[in-house]
């Protein structure tokens, strides 16, 4: 069984010993998902301890197949992961009514999973101006005019604030002189 995990997960054969690729598995069927499903949460459950939980991230759920969305189900619902904790993540405004994910969600919140939600949003523009000055080791009073570009750019969205400096460095229109050691 660990061979169908290990031609999945790279790098799992460095910590099982088993080669990558000696499994012919496929999923083509009902049958097969549901194996890989319990074979998963029997990984997870070999992994997972009281002494040394695990952290489990899903990220874009938004995007998920069905296959993925029940693999969420069934550790969400399995009560042998208790040491468990997943962390499923996805932009609301792309889920809407009769979206997968949303049944998924209506199902869990009926059920008796425990399921915690939290949203985030976007940050203040004070928030920005912190993050512009960390990020470039300058003191706040220094990056006002930087901040409120940025703010005004991305809207406070903490992804876009970081791609737009990351952007800004990488077109050369923000760098560090090495003379004045500043940006």
């Amino acid at each position: 069984d660990i061979c169908v995990l290990t031609g999945l997960i790279p790098g799992l054969s460095k910590i099982t010993g088993v080669p990558e690729g000696t499994s012919s598995f496929t999923l083509g069927s009902r049958e097969a998902h549901q194996r890989l499903i319990f074979l998963f949460g029997r990984l997870l459950g070999a992994i997972a301890r009281r002494s040394r939980p695990l952290i489990f991230v899903m990220d874009d759920l938004q995007c998920a197949d069905e296959f993925s969305l029940e693999l969420l189900r069934s550790f969400v619902c399995d009560t042998f992961l208790t040491p468990l904790l997943i962390l499923g993540c996805y932009r609301d405004d792309e889920v809407v009514e009769g979206h997968p994910l949303t049944v998924l969600l209506g199902k869990l919140a009926v059920s008796r999973a425990r399921v915690s939600t939290l949203r985030t949003g976007n940050i203040d523009e004070a928030t920005v101006k912190a993050l512009v000055s960390d990020a470039l080791h300058m003191s706040p009073r220094l990056v006002g005019s930087l901040s409120s570009i940025v703010y005004r750019k991305t809207n406070g969205n903490g992804l876009f604030v970081v791609q737009f400096l990351k952007s800004l460095c990488d077109e050369g229109l923000l760098t560090f002189s090495l003379l004045s050691k500043q940006w």
